[in-house]
């Protein structure tokens, strides 16, 4: 297990050789007030950790957009609204970035300022916007933002962004360079090396409820091999009528 730092160090040098075979990053994304129970397991073992968390979000009451409805069809179809549009429906459900609640469900200032020793804390914008689907003018708010905040505030050095939802484009990789980070990361499957783009570093996504058995399918390559086996099984099902078999 390394740190993202680290990886990034290697790769600067032409080092990647040095690092241990199949070395392991670990990532957390949105800063939730959740992380904080995990203070102690990374203390006691060192881990390596990033979390990327929202500035306009984390030490604030200010709640998350995506957790404004227990519905997960609803949620994902915001995500694919034109910005403006995903604003004005959240604000028909009474949701404002800015607006405070009367519940925290992100990291406070105390925890990261505590935690900051042993984690890694990097970008991920101010709000969590989509952002490819923002104008170029939030988008570019966002990105610069975020990383004054944290480093102004927090004291943090950024370098590193992940992109909501893992969404990007070709002009989100140039925001990120212009704004002077050193990596993106998406949310696009598989594994880094050398030569993997820096401003599109790829990820094992899991899910909060992943047990032990799906952590060592999905990290050891098996669910990728899986899934690209199934898509093109099916294709030949449904493009090789032979390739069935005989049913009869």
């Amino acid at each position: 297990m390394i740190s993202l730092s680290d990886f990034l160090e290697a790769r600067s040098g032409q080092m990647t050789e040095r690092l241990p075979p199949k070395a392991l990053i670990i990532t957390f994304d949105d800063g939730h007030r959740s992380n904080y129970e995990l203070a102690p397991l990374i203390r006691r073992h060192r881990f390596p950790i990033t979390i990327f968390v929202c500035s306009g979000i984390v030490g604030t009451y200010r709640h998350y957009w995506w957790l404004e409805t227990n519905d997960s069809d609803e949620a994902q179809a915001l995500k694919t609204l034109p910005d403006e549009q995903r604003v004005q429906a959240l604000l028909r459900r009474g949701h404002e970035d800015r607006r405070e609640y009367g519940t925290r469900q992100s990291l406070s200032r105390d925890e990261i300022a505590e935690m900051r020793s042993t984690v890694d804390f990097q970008s991920h914008t101010v709000f969590h916007p989509i952002l490819p689907a923002c104008s170029i003018e939030r988008a570019t708010r966002e990105v610069i933002e975020s990383k004054e905040t944290l480093e102004s505030e927090h004291g943090l050095r950024i370098y590193a962004l992940a992109y909501p939802n893992g969404d990007y484009s070709h002009r989100e990789v140039g925001l990120l360079q212009n704004a002077g980070y050193t990596c993106g990361l998406t949310m696009d499957a598989g594994f880094n090396d050398s030569e993997t783009d820096p401003f599109r570093l790829r990820r094992v996504a899991l899910p909060d409820d992943g047990g032990v058995n799906e952590v060592i399918v999905k990290i050891s390559g098996l669910w990728a091999w899986l899934k690209a086996f199934g898509s093109r099984y099916r294709k030949c099902q449904r493009y090789a009528p032979w390739f069935r078999g005989n049913d009869e």
